[in-house]
């Protein structure tokens, strides 16, 4: 009996070793050759029929079974992400977003993506995790998104030209594509202007302090007033 256990224990140790190196392979060449789809397909179907069969037998053998089945399955998925991550949805460089974290993405394996966030920390991503979750892939620059605020009776087009002069002095803004700067919103005691200009990813932290503090020392420069904050009192009774 613990001949025929060891002969099962080491059978199930082989099976896995062939899938793991099939499904290595095949998920290397997916990209290039889609009709391994097919093979693919075929040993998930022989995953489930061991799976099937391994229920069905109370044995030692049906545990072995069971487990052989399951890890073709597990082993499949694996390359099909892998497969579809070599069809380059995002790049080795480029910033994306995914089932909950962000980062640039810095290696590409089989078996996961490695980020590395702004925190300075690393994201370890399984690959089968990524398959059909939303996906947002930055590339390789980001849009920032700042709002600097002036008085209503200050002159908008002085403000907005000194906007642009200080997002053609930074090093950082991108000229290509070209920075965004717009009003997002008229108040009685202020207008907030949206300045969006794109940063390379490297860039991205330390850009958007350092352009809102330009854009604030030449407002005090050019005498642009900042808004005056108000407050109103209701006398009830």
């Amino acid at each position: 009996m613990t001949a025929r256990r060891t002969f099962l224990v080491a059978g199930a140790v082989l099976l896995g070793s062939a899938l793991v190196a099939f499904a290595t392979r095949a998920g290397a060449i997916l990209a290039s050759h889609p009709a391994y789809l097919a093979l693919l397909v075929l040993v998930a179907a022989a995953g489930g029929v061991l799976v099937a069969v391994g229920l069905r037998t109370r044995s030692t053998a049906g545990g072995a079974w069971r487990i052989a089945g399951r890890a073709a399955l597990l082993l499949v998925a694996i390359a099909v992400a892998g497969g579809l991550l070599w069809l380059r949805p995002f790049r080795v460089g480029e910033y994306v977003s995914m089932i909950g974290v962000e980062g640039k993405v810095e290696d590409i394996k089989l078996f996961n993506t490695i980020l590395s966030h702004p925190d300075m920390s690393r994201v370890v991503v399984p690959n089968r995790k990524i398959v059909g979750e939303l996906l947002h892939n930055y590339g390789k620059i980001r849009q920032l998104d700042i709002t600097v605020s002036i008085g209503q009776e200050s002159d908008l087009a002085t403000a907005l030209a000194a906007v642009d002069d200080v997002l053609r002095r930074n090093a950082k803004a991108l000229k290509d594509p070209a920075p965004v700067v717009t009003i997002s919103l008229r108040a009685p005691a202020l207008i907030d202007i949206a300045v969006k200009p794109w940063v390379a990813i490297p860039d991205f932290g330390a850009a958007g302090s350092e352009i809102a503090r330009a854009v604030a020392e030449t407002f005090r420069e050019r005498k642009i007033a900042a808004p005056v904050p108000q407050r109103e009192i209701r006398m009830l009774g």
